[in-house]
């Protein structure tokens, strides 16, 4: 007996499943999802909200149907960035559930990430871009097989481009922006040794020096290390960026040596690692199912035909749904009409009129007379073949250096 088809979202590009919602910031929603084939792969997929604070964003939580035909088809518009999941969480999430930690685990984990984050800020910063918010919940676990995880950087919608900062006389805002970089390296990873998760810098220096005088079974080169971080940033701030160039480097190189020596690719503290859920992409028995739980998730997605064994898919649907009107301003004359005449095949209550004409589909009747175009018609030059058996995973050289890129951009619908 074959397998009841099922309905899954289809995010925009070579072929992604929608898995679920993970979270909405101020400038975009982020979602997991899952790559086609026979060995998915998890992704972290953010869509950006398109505006400005002087505009008025047009991104209604419902079923948007937009014809190809559309004469306003070639304005609309959602920009997704693909980036690497990282299966340990948040540093956040990790204190949160394994403090306090041993001596000798917190020494292993302080030294991987203190080469891992350094290398990360000092890459980015030599692309010319800051990342500007590297606090703890920025910084990401990735443990793969390992028995210890690697720290990677995420987040990069606070970073600013450094190479016009550069220009100026003065530099002010370079130092600072490098400056803020830097310090917040230092509060992570003294949390990560002290064991005191507490964004209070005072409480956390006040520990970090204690340790300079005793150790209490810490590394002393770790101690010391970040101490001479410390000093760094604060010749920064004193406006002496020649000075503050030479010895970072420096400190890169003995930061990478040390953790080399002091971390051994045999240490396994795998029992630390959090448990994941099993994450697999969100089946629905109907059409009309998945429309209903449309709310969270960003466009532009389209409806595919899935395999609920297999997980392959049987087909991909033609439209697409959920996608951004261009921004507007909140007093521009054209507003209401624009609203009004966005999609000649619905109304206004959109999502329930687009739940009405699944439901009559699904029971066997026509498409009724009024409606011009099909939204569930079958797109017939979809290669099913080559999304199920050829999505492979892109990966970019920067990920070597611990900050989390976009593997893949979407930049137009």
């Amino acid at each position: 007996m074959a397998n009841q088809t099922k309905y899954a979202f289809f995010p925009e590009g070579p072929g992604y499943l929608y898995v679920k919602f993970c979270g909405q910031g101020f400038a975009a929603v982020v979602s997991l999802v899952s790559s086609l084939g026979p060995n998915p792969t998890l992704f972290v997929r953010k869509t950006i909200i398109p505006g400005s604070e002087n505009c008025s964003n047009i991104a209604p939580a419902l079923a948007e149907i937009l014809p190809s035909t559309h004469e306003k088809c070639s304005e609309i518009r959602s920009d997704s960035l693909v980036l690497e999941f990282c299966d340990g969480g948040s540093l956040d999430d990790w204190f949160e559930e394994r403090l306090p930690i041993s001596v000798e685990m917190a020494n292993v984990f302080a030294w991987r990430a203190f080469d891992d984050l350094l290398g990360a800020l000092y890459h980015l910063h030599s692309q010319g871009i800051s990342h500007g918010d590297a606090h703890s919940a920025n910084v990401f676990l990735n443990w793969g097989k390992s028995g210890i995880p690697k720290f990677m950087l995420g987040d990069l919608g606070c970073g600013n481009d450094l190479s016009l900062m550069d220009q100026t006389p003065d530099k002010q805002q370079l130092i600072r922006e490098l400056a803020v970089d830097y310090d917040k390296l230092t509060e992570v990873l003294a949390q990560i040794i002290t064991g005191i998760f507490n964004p209070c810098t005072s409480i956390l220096m006040h520990k970090m020096d204690k340790l300079l005088i005793d150790p209490e079974g810490f590394d002393i080169e770790l101690i010391q290390l970040f101490h001479h971080l410390s000093r760094i940033v604060d010749d920064l701030y004193a406006g002496n960026i020649d000075l503050f160039r030479k010895h970072m480097e420096k400190l890169k190189q003995l930061v990478g040596k040390y953790a080399g020596l002091k971390v051994s690719n045999d240490t396994d503290f795998s029992w630390a690692r959090p448990t994941q859920p099993v994450n697999r992409p969100l089946l629905f028995d109907s059409r009309s199912e998945l429309l209903r739980a449309t709310e969270y998730v960003p466009g532009p997605w389209r409806i595919a035909h899935i395999d609920p064994t297999t997980l392959e898919v049987q087909a991909v649907e033609q439209h697409s749904f959920n996608l951004h009107e261009p921004r507007i301003h909140e007093d521009a004359p054209d507003l209401v009409s624009l609203m009004n005449n966005r999609v000649p095949t619905m109304d206004m209550d959109g999502r329930e009129n687009v739940v009405k004409l699944a439901q009559l589909i699904e029971e066997g009747n026509a498409i009724p007379s009024n409606v011009a175009d099909n939204p569930f018609a079958i797109d017939t030059t979809f290669d099913v073949k080559s999304a199920n058996t050829n999505h492979k995973r892109r990966r970019r050289q920067d990920d070597d250096f611990g900050t989390i890129l976009p593997t893949w951009k979407r930049t137009k619908n």
